[in-house]
């Protein structure tokens, strides 16, 4: 009906109670805010590259670039899979009325996202320099024989 409110799904039981528009909402929100997170992240860690001022502002340009071809995907599909947990978190504190525990419980669960996607990220750094030292090593033992 047009022009029609409807009630608030907050109520005094459960003060930061919230609909499932509500939290895709405030699922977007973070993934838009991480955007250029993500961006500065990457050009910071290339930007030290010895390739003077003018490379300096290419390599901050290739990784904007870069970001938006792959971490504006990688992050969406993140949020889109990793969502049950923070829902899950959302309707735990729903009774809670301080904002403080809200954003300490959020942050946490970001911290420990960040820690995970850094962790695998080690990971795959390692195995692949194990896997490119071990490779070397039998071609260098094989050029010795040879």
């Amino acid at each position: 009906m047009p022009g029609a409110t409807r009630e608030s799904l907050r109520t005094h039981a459960f003060p930061r109670n919230f609909d499932a528009a509500e939290f895709w909402r405030g699922a977007f929100i973070a993934w838009a805010v991480f955007q250029p997170i993500g961006i500065a992240v990457l050009a910071w860690s290339i930007v030290d590259w010895p390739v003077g001022a003018d490379g300096a502002a290419a390599l901050i340009g290739a990784a904007a670039y870069y970001w938006l071809i792959g971490g504006v995907v990688t992050t969406a599909v993140v949020t889109l899979l990793g969502a049950p947990l923070p829902y899950g978190i959302g309707r735990l504190l729903r009774g809670i009325r301080q904002d403080w525990i809200h954003a300490a419980a959020f942050l946490a669960y970001g911290v420990v996202v960040g820690c995970v996607a850094l962790g695998a990220g080690v990971a795959v750094a390692l195995g692949w320099l194990i896997t490119s030292r071990i490779a070397l090593a039998a071609d260098r033992k094989r050029l010795a024989v040879d």
